[in-house]
């Protein structure tokens, strides 16, 4: 890519989120000052807040998927992963009328792999599932070992992805008229597809029996530099899942009881 087409790109980019953040922050505003015309206004101002503090990790994870240094990985138990990250956002999921499922293999040995970066793609992936899978719908997350490869899978409900958006379904989001698809095609699927190959992996989509399916692979040959007991990123006492599902949940969901 040229300077100047990388320009051109990066130009919109931070239009487009520069936009977006402009916009959650006219509506925290309105819900301080006019508390009358909106007895949810707290409500509404937290979500607000927790969708702008999404807004800011993806910033921060493309500057991060942006550098020339390639992630520092560390060896433990994938099953942990998928473990934890199921009981953050299960009961989120289900309070949309949704039901997220776990399977797992019954054994996965530890592998290396960027913790952080691994939570924040298979949140996206969860994100986009709970877009397009109907209420009474179910979406599944699996880890399972193939071969040398490690695969941790979102299955959802939808109606599939269409075979003309397919092949670009992870590029990013750059052009002047954006085409929005169910499945996004805006910040999140880009940033994921980064991060996986930043870690050595790769992030790919398909049309499955019921919806599409979202693998992210990483190999089990990989070295790491040391070897780590599982433990998530600390946030400041945050719900890490209010914060990646913001864009998805209702504003009940933020309200304070």
């Amino acid at each position: 890519m040229d300077h100047e087409c990388a320009l051109k790109e990066m130009t919109a980019f931070f239009q487009n989120n520069s936009a977006e953040m402009r916009s959650l922050l006219t509506a925290a505003l309105a819900a301080l000052e006019h508390p009358e015309e909106n007895p949810d206004h707290l409500t509404t101002l937290r979500q607000s807040l927790y969708r702008m503090l999404r807004l800011a990790w993806n910033l921060g994870d493309f500057s991060l998927a942006a550098d020339k240094l390639p992630l520092q990985l560390v060896r433990f138990s994938p099953l942990d992963l998928v473990e934890e990250l199921y009981d953050e956002a299960a009961a989120l999921i289900e309070s949309t009328g949704r039901k997220l499922l776990l399977e797992t293999d019954e054994f996965l040995p530890p592998i290396a792999l960027h913790p952080y970066a691994t939570r924040r793609i298979l949140y996206q992936l969860l994100s986009n599932a709970m877009a397009v899978t109907p209420v009474g719908g179910r979406i599944r997350l699996s880890c399972r070992k193939r071969g040398d490869q490690l695969l941790f899978s979102v299955a959802d409900e939808g109606e599939g992805i269409a075979p003309e958006a397919l092949d670009g379904i992870f590029d990013a989001p750059f052009a002047e008229t954006l085409d929005f698809t169910p499945h996004g095609l805006r910040l999140g699927l880009p940033l994921a597809k980064l991060l996986a190959e930043k870690q050595g992996g790769r992030l790919m989509a398909e049309n499955g029996d019921r919806g599409a399916c979202f693998t992210l692979a990483l190999s089990t040959g990989r070295k790491a530099d040391r070897l780590q007991e599982f433990k998530m990123d600390y946030t400041g006492g945050i719900s890490r899942a209010l914060v990646e599902f913001s864009d998805r949940l209702p504003p009940d969901a933020y309200r304070e009881d």
